[in-house]
């Protein structure tokens, strides 16, 4: 929608001038924490092509645990979007002594989905909203040489309402989660950081590898099981810029409702596509972005990625595969840690999106 376009170049420079006059005074120090806060309030003006134009309020809050190398952050928000969605949220990355980890986000959602389908071509878009409160959450505790062993909790308690389903719809009668219900998967994490900087990356390496199970006895009413691979390479170019690479691949089985297939799409995997453009058992994508100094505070971004879904591994080789690429601008929110506000315009097959949102893709 080429209107709705247009509001975020009218509001971008609002946002930005008002972030400038509230960042740069809110420092405050706290006895409990090694040293000063860094606490904002700002008013949340974002675009994606789920939302449209969001408007809302948040504070973000960036600190230093006690004897912790790394910067924590916590985020608190309220949004209503143009499609009139309601979404509140906090998610959270906390930094402990000897290198310990918790991060996840707590929230409620009230939201108007897109589904296309299961499969790697996508059927005739429909709607349906989803109203629910979400917790995650993940541990890690830190061995040697970076490397982090942990455990996630997963929780979402899903309610649906206007539903489409008629004679053109991706949704039949039968389509499997349409009830709704509650997911809850727990299961054991690795992880390998090597990176420089948790937010904005100017070198090392990231593996994550994960596997949750959702069943009756983790307080779920469907069975199946997720696993997921995610790896990242930051490779510095020169001086001030970085090449930054990404392999993501996710998979389930068991008894598993529409919600809750590998989803492409949306402002991380592959921007450009609707969240949830394809969904199916299995999903790999990969992804590269250059990143460098644009001008005064700004940098800049080219990225371009591609990724399919599938039924199974073993039918990879046979699906069709989706691009993805385009450019974005950043700027620093709290500089120290590097949070950025992030502007970025996709293009994908027959489609493209804009993303005006908070923090890196990966």
């Amino acid at each position: 929608m080429v209107f709705g376009r247009y509001y975020v170049l009218i509001f971008f420079p609002i946002f930005f001038i008002f972030s400038q006059n509230i960042v740069a005074q809110d420092t405050t120090d706290v006895d409990f924490l090694d040293k000063k806060v860094k606490f904002s309030i700002l008013p949340i003006v974002y675009y994606t092509p789920e939302t449209k134009l969001a408007l809302g309020a948040g504070s973000s809050i960036a600190f230093k645990l006690p004897d912790s190398k790394e910067i924590s952050s916590l985020q608190i928000g309220a949004v209503y979007t143009f499609r009139k969605q309601l979404l509140s949220y906090l998610p959270f990355n906390l930094f402990f002594k000897n290198g310990n980890r918790l991060r996840g986000e707590l929230g409620y959602y009230d939201f108007i989905y897109e589904y296309f389908g299961i499969g790697d071509i996508p059927g005739n878009q429909s709607f349906y909203t989803a109203k629910f409160p979400r917790m995650q959450l993940l541990g890690l505790k830190a061995l040697k040489n970076d490397i982090f062993v942990g455990a996630s909790w997963f929780f979402d308690s899903y309610r649906f309402f206007d539903v489409d389903i008629f004679a053109e719809s991706s949704f039949t009668e039968n389509t499997f989660g349409l009830e709704g219900g509650r997911v809850s998967s727990i299961g054991p994490t690795f992880l390998l950081d090597r990176r420089d900087g948790v937010y904005w990356t100017k070198k090392g390496d990231y593996l994550e590898v994960g596997i949750r199970f959702s069943a009756k006895i983790t307080g779920s009413e469907y069975k199946f099981v997720r696993q997921s691979v995610d790896y990242r390479r930051f490779i510095p170019i020169g001086e001030h810029n970085v090449l930054g690479f990404q392999f993501f691949e996710n998979s389930i089985w068991g008894e598993v409702p529409f919600f809750e297939y590998p989803i492409i799409g949306g402002s991380k995997l592959l921007r450009s596509y609707y969240q949830g453009y394809l969904r199916d058992n299995v999903l790999i994508m990969a992804q590269t972005e250059f990143r460098g100094p644009l001008f005064w505070k700004f940098s800049y971004a080219v990225f371009a990625g591609i990724g399919t879904v599938s039924p199974n591994f073993s039918e990879l080789t046979q699906q069709r595969y989706w691009p993805s690429y385009g450019a974005g601008i950043r700027f620093p929110l709290v500089k120290d840690a590097g949070i950025n506000l992030r502007l970025d315009y996709a293009f994908g097959r027959e489609v493209s999106g804009l993303y005006l949102t908070f923090g890196e893709s990966f």
